[in-house]
């Protein structure tokens, strides 16, 4: 079996949160570049289904260090 793992906010799967993941929740959000399979799981950071800007006020301020996924 395989299984694909995704860290919550880690949109790129490069193992951190960083800039290049808030640019693509982004883009998701705006529709120019959509998320799909596990990146779309890793930007959804508020569990709650779709990937919308509350996800990328997470993200925002997980990298800022003002809050934790």
């Amino acid at each position: 079996a395989t299984y694909t793992i995704a860290v919550r906010g880690d949109t790129t799967g490069d193992g951190a949160i960083k800039i290049n993941d808030l640019i693509l929740v982004q883009s998701h959000i705006l529709g120019t570049k959509m998320l799909t399979g596990a990146k779309l799981f890793a930007g959804d950071t508020s569990y709650d289904g779709p990937v919308k800007i509350n996800d990328l006020i997470l993200i925002q301020s997980h990298i800022l260090e003002k809050g934790r996924l």
